[in-house]
């Protein structure tokens, strides 16, 4: 991370601060539904320093991508945010366009919608 903190492409998006890096806990089964989302946002994201600017009411609106290769967790890691943040009072919308993994599947809600 040292390496992309210090490039000019980094510096010249306007922060001044290295780039954080958070490793989220590995669990051993899929976790699905707001209740097991909310347990890695609280666990991951809460009381993370780094994530105080997402969690905490500055009046800001905030943009956040998870991005990365296949199979990295990225719909878990951006459910369990978007849960914690909606928790701290934030309003939420997340979008996801993973073909392998739907946020329904995750958030444990049927998406299909019709008949």
């Amino acid at each position: 991370t040292e390496d992309v903190s210090s490039s000019n492409e980094y510096k010249e998006n306007g922060s001044p601060d290295p780039i954080s890096l958070t490793e989220v806990p590995f669990f051993d089964v899929e976790l699905v539904g707001v209740p097991a989302l909310a347990y890695v946002g609280k666990q991951t994201f809460e009381s993370n320093p780094s994530f105080s600017h997402l969690l905490g009411d500055d009046g800001e609106s905030k943009f956040v991508i998870c991005g990365g290769k296949g199979g990295v967790g990225k719909t878990t890691t951006s459910s369990s945010l978007a849960v914690t943040m909606a928790a701290a009072g934030h309003n939420v919308a997340i979008v996801s366009t993973d073909p392998a993994h739907s946020l329904g599947d995750a958030l444990d809600i049927d998406l299909k919608g019709g008949s």
